[in-house]
């Protein structure tokens, strides 16, 4: 997968939300010395950002994006910070570094601290079931023999599906409780520990556990245990209530229309807001270069953990694994250690970068989808502070290595495939069928059979997309597809089927059924 923006909704789908930078080879050479900034020098004049404010002008002048925010801090200063563009083209508002942005899946590693709060008030236990935390809402397990971890979650290892759900303002989609939404879609489809799969739901499960541990609504905990005490002023869950508060309108990366507002079901994956300033600040605290008005909610034993990866044995199939902590994504970048995290989704991406080594934080915003251009930003930032980093990225291309999928379905998988689709409302018939010369055919219920296209097949692991429907009461409520993301697991491939909409004007829903199949006829 290279870094380019995704053409294939399928992997578009699958990458929802994650960082993708380490999705080239890198370099595993050790770094050097970076430069330690003078004490009389803490202004961005120590450093040259020319090249980074020609690429985002560039990126402006091209309309790919309304605006972009950036923010570094180094050896715990801030030493650039500064937004370019239009927060709100319309109406010709200026952005600014107080201009507030949906940070999309980099609310991740807030909700993890979050957690950890309360893990070092010992009221959760990493290694305890997640069950026992989030009743009455009550966990489906399909596979395997026990429900996940409260770290197996915050992992991507707990087995839990692909999932998220848009729900625009003004439409008939009614956001629901997550109780209502764990009942459908909190299904266990990989035994945990086994498979590495990024799910949305699963932090929405852990918001909604911090809720029901902590007794607060997850917004009020959130602001009294993480946003206050670390001095982020202008961070909030959902959009901030302050009528002066100036919030990024999302807009669309092909038309560049604005968005309508949208909530989500899982907003411990997504629904956290921010200022660049607030993230860069986060940021610092996470590097444990604590300001003065920041109070310590985590030890710096604490957030070591979070930054140790836990999902090395797990296997990520088609989808390319990164080392992933508690809320964290570790990298090993051009020779340098990193963590960090990306959110992308319709409307707005964001990173914050994190060189624990080098006590560099890096920060970028922006209000369209646009990987490639946060991932440029940031990319340059980090040049232009860090000597060996410059040197890497310019030989980039020639280094640049991506590891194919396997071409051919393998002889264990043709013939033809019988088994059920289980929805949250019913049993479906579902038939897939390998045939000889290549092709791929399934079939749901008494629907048309359907040519699977954009398949994929690596380690056991088949994705793919085709023309049908899940017959459900909300996937019906808008036309969609159906993705595949099945395993071969001792002769029953199962895994999931969902249904969704990223062909549709807007992007509503990515809603997962299980599948089990059996073979039940082979093909010469």
């Amino acid at each position: 997968m290279n870094l380019e923006k995704l053409a294939s909704p399928l992997l578009r789908r699958i990458t929802l939300g994650l960082n993708l930078l380490a999705s080239v080879a890198l370099a595993q050479t050790q770094p050097e010395q970076a430069p330690k900034v003078p004490d009389e020098c803490k202004e961005s004049s120590c450093y040259d950002f020319s090249p980074v404010r020609a690429l985002i002008h560039q990126k402006l002048d091209d309309k790919t994006d309304p605006s972009i925010a950036v923010a570094v801090a180094k050896d715990g200063k801030i030493i650039w910070e500064e937004a370019f563009g239009w927060a709100d083209r319309e109406n010709q508002i200026p952005a600014t570094s107080r201009t507030i942005y949906s940070l999309a899946s980099l609310t991740k590693p807030y909700t993890a601290t979050g957690v950890m709060v309360l893990v070092s008030a010992h009221k959760i236990d990493l290694n305890a079931a997640v069950q026992q935390y989030v009743q009455p809402a009550q966990l489906t397990v399909r596979v395997g023999e026990r429900g996940p971890t409260v770290r197996e979650v915050l992992v991507h290892t707990g087995g839990l599906p692909t999932f998220y759900f848009f729900h625009y303002k003004g439409s008939w989609d009614a956001s629901v409780d997550m109780q209502e939404t764990v009942r459908p879609y909190g299904i266990i489809v990989h035994a945990p520990g086994k498979i590495w799969e990024y799910s949305n739901l699963g932090y929405g499960i852990m918001d909604y556990m911090t809720s029901r541990v902590s007794g607060l609504p997850w917004a009020e905990y959130m602001r009294r245990n993480v946003f206050a005490p670390l001095g982020l002023k202008h961070t909030t869950v959902g959009t901030p209530r302050d009528a002066e508060a100036v919030v990024a309108p999302r807009y669309d990366d092909e038309t560049h229309r604005r968005l309508p507002p949208f909530d989500f079901d899982h907003s411990g994956a997504s629904a956290i807001f921010a200022d660049v300033h607030d993230v860069i600040r986060f940021g610092m605290f996470q590097l444990k270069n604590k300001l003065p008005d920041q109070q310590p909610v985590l030890t710096n034993s604490m957030i070591d953990e979070m930054m140790l990866p836990a999902n090395l044995d797990a296997n990520a199939g088609t989808q390319r694994k990164p080392l992933y902590g508690l809320g964290w994504q570790i990298e090993r970048e051009f020779g340098y250690d990193t963590v960090g995290h990306e959110g992308a989704m319709v409307g707005t991406t964001s990173i914050l970068k994190l060189f624990p080594k080098e006590n560099l934080a890096i920060a970028v915003l922006t209000n369209t989808f646009d990987e490639s251009a946060v991932i440029d930003v940031e990319r340059r930032i980090a040049a232009a502070v860090l000597p060996q980093y410059s040197a890497a990225l310019r030989d980039e291309a020639a280094r640049q290595k991506n590891t194919p999928l396997e071409p051919s379905l393998p002889k264990e998988l043709r013939g033809r495939w019988t088994g059920t689709v289980y929805t949250w409302q019913s049993k479906l018939p579902m038939i897939i069928n390998f045939r000889p010369d290549g092709d791929v055919h399934v079939k749901i219920g008494d629907q048309i059979e359907s040519l699977v296209q954009e398949i994929q097949y690596r380690d056991g692991n088949l994705v793919g997309r085709f023309a049908a429907s899940i017959p459900t009461e909300d996937a019906m409520r808008h036309p969609h597809t159906v993705a595949l993301n099945l395993w071969l697991d001792c002769g029953v491939l199962r895994g999931e089927a969902s249904a969704l909409t990223w062909d549709t004007e807007l992007n509503y829903f990515d809603l997962p059924s299980y599948v089990e199949l059996a073979r039940s006829e082979v093909h010469k």
